[in-house]
Protein backbone atom coordinates (compact mmCIF):
# COMPACT_ATOMS: atom_id res chain seq x y z
CA UNK A 1 0.00 0.00 0.00
CA UNK A 2 2.78 2.46 0.89
CA UNK A 3 4.47 1.64 -2.42
CA UNK A 4 1.28 2.60 -4.26
CA UNK A 5 0.52 5.74 -2.24
CA UNK A 6 4.03 7.18 -2.24
CA UNK A 7 2.74 10.65 -1.35
CA UNK A 8 1.52 9.33 2.01
CA UNK A 9 3.51 10.30 5.10
CA UNK A 10 4.12 7.68 7.79
CA UNK A 11 4.54 7.94 11.56
CA UNK A 12 5.64 4.92 13.61
CA UNK A 13 5.09 4.76 17.38
CA UNK A 14 6.50 2.09 19.69
CA UNK A 15 5.14 1.26 23.15
CA UNK A 16 6.11 -0.93 26.12
CA UNK A 17 4.33 -2.42 29.12
CA UNK A 18 5.01 -1.19 32.65
CA UNK A 19 7.26 -4.21 33.38
CA UNK A 20 10.83 -3.06 33.91
CA UNK A 21 12.36 0.37 34.42
CA UNK A 22 11.31 3.55 32.63
CA UNK A 23 14.69 3.84 30.91
CA UNK A 24 14.68 0.25 29.65
CA UNK A 25 11.11 0.53 28.41
CA UNK A 26 11.81 3.78 26.60
CA UNK A 27 14.73 2.14 24.79
CA UNK A 28 12.68 -0.99 24.11
CA UNK A 29 9.78 0.97 22.63
CA UNK A 30 12.15 2.99 20.43
CA UNK A 31 13.79 -0.24 19.25
CA UNK A 32 10.36 -1.66 18.38
CA UNK A 33 9.52 1.40 16.31
CA UNK A 34 12.93 1.29 14.62
CA UNK A 35 12.47 -2.41 13.79
CA UNK A 36 9.19 -1.66 12.00
CA UNK A 37 10.85 1.25 10.17
CA UNK A 38 13.64 -1.10 9.08
CA UNK A 39 11.16 -3.73 7.92
CA UNK A 40 9.16 -1.20 5.91
CA UNK A 41 12.23 0.32 4.25
CA UNK A 42 14.50 -2.73 3.87
CA UNK A 43 11.98 -5.51 3.22
CA UNK A 44 8.96 -3.75 1.77
CA UNK A 45 10.83 -1.10 -0.21
CA UNK A 46 9.10 1.89 1.38
CA UNK A 47 11.02 5.11 0.80
CA UNK A 48 12.71 6.53 3.88
CA UNK A 49 11.44 9.96 2.82
CA UNK A 50 7.87 8.78 3.51
CA UNK A 51 8.63 8.00 7.16
CA UNK A 52 8.38 11.32 8.97
CA UNK A 53 8.76 10.08 12.55
CA UNK A 54 9.78 7.00 14.50
CA UNK A 55 9.09 7.49 18.20
CA UNK A 56 9.24 5.30 21.29
CA UNK A 57 6.87 6.23 24.11
CA UNK A 58 8.07 3.70 26.68
CA UNK A 59 5.57 2.89 29.40
CA UNK A 60 3.78 6.23 29.35
CA UNK A 61 0.62 5.55 31.41
CA UNK A 62 -1.68 7.25 28.91
CA UNK A 63 -0.74 4.60 26.31
CA UNK A 64 -0.95 1.46 28.47
CA UNK A 65 -3.79 -0.95 27.68
CA UNK A 66 -6.04 -2.26 30.46
CA UNK A 67 -8.55 -5.10 30.57
CA UNK A 68 -12.14 -4.76 31.78
CA UNK A 69 -11.01 -5.29 35.39
CA UNK A 70 -8.51 -2.41 35.29
CA UNK A 71 -5.45 -4.67 35.10
CA UNK A 72 -2.79 -3.84 32.53
CA UNK A 73 -2.82 -6.11 29.49
CA UNK A 74 0.95 -6.27 29.09
CA UNK A 75 0.77 -8.04 25.73
CA UNK A 76 -1.46 -5.34 24.27
CA UNK A 77 0.68 -2.58 25.81
CA UNK A 78 3.75 -3.96 23.99
CA UNK A 79 3.02 -2.81 20.48
CA UNK A 80 3.86 -0.66 17.50
CA UNK A 81 1.33 1.57 15.75
CA UNK A 82 1.78 2.82 12.19
CA UNK A 83 -0.16 5.88 11.02
CA UNK A 84 -0.58 7.09 7.46
CA UNK A 85 -1.12 10.77 6.82
CA UNK A 86 -1.82 12.87 3.78
CA UNK A 87 1.40 14.59 2.79
CA UNK A 88 1.53 18.29 2.03
CA UNK A 89 1.55 17.42 -1.69
CA UNK A 90 -1.63 15.36 -1.27
CA UNK A 91 -3.34 18.14 0.69
CA UNK A 92 -2.40 20.69 -1.96
CA UNK A 93 -3.69 18.42 -4.73
CA UNK A 94 -6.94 17.87 -2.85
CA UNK A 95 -7.40 21.59 -2.34
CA UNK A 96 -6.76 22.16 -6.05
CA UNK A 97 -9.21 19.39 -7.01
CA UNK A 98 -6.48 17.34 -8.71
CA UNK A 99 -5.96 14.53 -6.17
CA UNK A 100 -6.01 11.15 -7.90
Amino acid sequence: MLNVYTDCDVAIYGFASSDGSDAVNLTLSQNRANAVRGFLTNTCGVSTSQIKSTTGYGEDPQYLVYDANGKEDVNASRRVEVYLYASEAMINAANAGTLK
